[in-house]
This record gives structure tokens, C-alpha cells and sequence, in this order.
């Protein structure tokens, strides 16, 4: 295994996001955050991703002002995370689209959604054990796959596969996605779509739409020198007042004040690459 090559170091921590090597249609990507001589608080926007988050070591870390020093599930957020981490710590993390947990783990959305929780299988609690004591990203990575090939249950994948199919729908739409349009594209009513989505996700198809459409905005709101008018028209809000409104509903922030927070905090940009590195 090499070295990711997108590693983002800034200041007192780095970022190292490797690609998926099974699995891509479940795992967005497998990222590793580290710090080191002194402690660093972030503000995670809202994100429709699950990730499986791994201590690699003793160190533990700060989870919207509750210390957690154990594996955990983190579902899809709807509203901000507030991190801290501790000098020293490091962390590996298997970020899943909304319903790429389920193959490998029988946890419903509902289970999860706004929500980290503890994780313990007894099973393959040797195996875990390995990943946290790892002496490298490689090690790392080859024990957590040998997890995931274990986990993997097809039928359950199958069950997963419309939530998985209407997320890349939405990913790659070159117009504003519609859900409409991928029922009559994929022959699905909307009450089975529906109740996939509780199921999988914990959500409506409705609330995921809207989640993804403001990770679009705050996407283009970050990378790009345009107007809140121009990223707002381009996210598919009404009006800049529309979008702002939206802003402050997820972030608890204007769109200014977060710009702000970015400008001030040059490690808080090392989880921005991971946070809006995909839609």
C-alpha cells in the first residue's frame, strides 16, 4: 500500500484520504486525520455520509463536548459536529454513502441518523483490535478490509441497491435532481422509494434532497469567488434570502460567518478537503 496520494497537511495536523479498493459502490473513501504537538476544534457541516470512525490508539477525542475513546458509527448528520481533537491523536475513518453500512452491518438508518454511536462485535473483536493498534496506514487499511470481507452480507447489498442507485443519480444529474424523474427513470413509486430510504437512511427522499442540495451550495460556496446570488442560483434555491435562510437552518452560521471561520482556522480547510471532497 502507498502513501495517499492527496495527503493535505496544514499547520498542526494532516489528512491522508485513500480511494477505495473493494467496495465502491459502499465506501466513498477511507481517510486518516492526525495531529500532533497541541489539540485542534472543528465545525463538520452536516454531511449525508456514514463513517465508521477507528482510534488508532489510546487517544481519544472530543465528540460535540463528549469525550469518546471507542470505535464509533456516525450516521448522517443534519446539523453541525462540533470536534475536537487532542494532541497526538490519530484516527482512521471508512466513509460510507447513506446506505453503504448496511452490506456489512444490519443497522437500519433509523439507528444512526443524527447520531455517534458506540460500536462492539465480539466476533471480530481481535480484528478491531488490530486496526486500533496498527503501526501504520497500511497495516491499517489491509485489517480493515479483512473486517469488511468478513461483514459483507450480498442479500443485504441487494436490499441497499435503490437508496445506493438514487444517491449516484443525484451525484451526477448535470441538471438539478429530481426525484420524480429518477422514479420514472428507474420505474419506482415513491412510496417504495420511501420506505427504502426509512430503512436505509433514517430519512425521507424529500429531506435527503435537500441535504444533498445545500452540500452542493456550501461546496460551491468554498471553492468557488462567486456571489451567495450566483452559488445559490447554481444550488437550485430561489433567491440569495432563500439560501441564506437554508444556510443558517444547517449550520446554525451565515454563509459570511463560515467563510470566516475557514479564513481564521487554516487547519479547519484539512477537514474541509474531506468533508466537501465529493457531493
Amino acid at each position: 500500500m502507498t502513501e495517499s496520494e492527496n495527503q493535505i497537511k496544514r499547520g498542526n495536523m494532516v489528512l491522508r484520504p485513500y480511494q477505495p479498493e473493494q467496495y465502491a459502490d459502499c465506501i466513498e473513501s477511507i481517510w486518516f486525520v492526525e495531529t500532533f504537538s497541541r489539540g485542534q476544534t472543528f465545525v463538520i457541516p452536516p454531511n449525508q455520509f456514514v463513517d465508521w470512525i477507528f482510534l488508532l490508539g489510546d487517544q481519544g477525542y472530543y465528540h460535540n463536548g463528549c469525550y469518546v475513546e471507542t470505535v464509533r458509527i456516525e450516521g448522517i448528520m443534519e446539523k453541525p459536529v462540533y470536534l475536537k481533537l487532542l494532541p497526538f491523536t490519530k484516527v482512521m475513518g471508512i466513509r460510507m454513502y447513506g446506505s453503504g453500512l448496511f452490506p456489512f452491518l444490519p443497522i437500519t438508518g433509523k439507528e444512526i441518523v443524527n447520531k455517534n454511536i458506540s460500536f462492539f462485535d465480539q466476533e471480530h473483536a481481535a480484528l478491531i483490535q488490530q486496526i486500533r493498534r496498527s503501526p501504520d496506514d497500511s497495516s491499517a487499511l489491509a485489517s480493515a478490509y479483512k473486517l469488511l470481507n468478513l461483514l459483507y452480507n450480498s442479500e443485504r447489498d441487494e436490499e441497499a441497491r435503490l437508496v445506493n442507485e438514487f444517491y449516484f443519480y443525484m451525484k451526477s444529474s448535470q441538471n438539478l435532481p429530481n426525484i420524480n424523474a429518477f422514479c420514472r427513470q428507474t420505474s419506482t413509486n415513491y412510496s417504495s422509494l420511501n420506505r427504502a430510504f426509512s430503512k436505509m437512511l433514517g430519512l425521507t427522499p424529500k429531506k435527503f434532497e435537500r441535504l444533498i442540495k445545500f452540500r452542493k451550495a456550501i461546496k460551491l460556496l468554498v471553492s468557488s469567488p462567486e456571489k451567495l446570488t450566483v452559488v445559490g442560483a447554481e444550488s437550485g434555491y430561489f433567491d440569495q434570502s432563500h439560501f441564506i435562510k437554508e444556510f443558517k437552518h444547517y449550520m446554525n452560521m451565515s454563509p459570511s460567518e463560515y467563510l470566516n471561520l475557514l479564513d481564521l482556522n487554516e487547519e479547519h480547510r484539512v477537514l474541509k478537503g474531506l468533508d466537501l471532497s465529493v457531493i
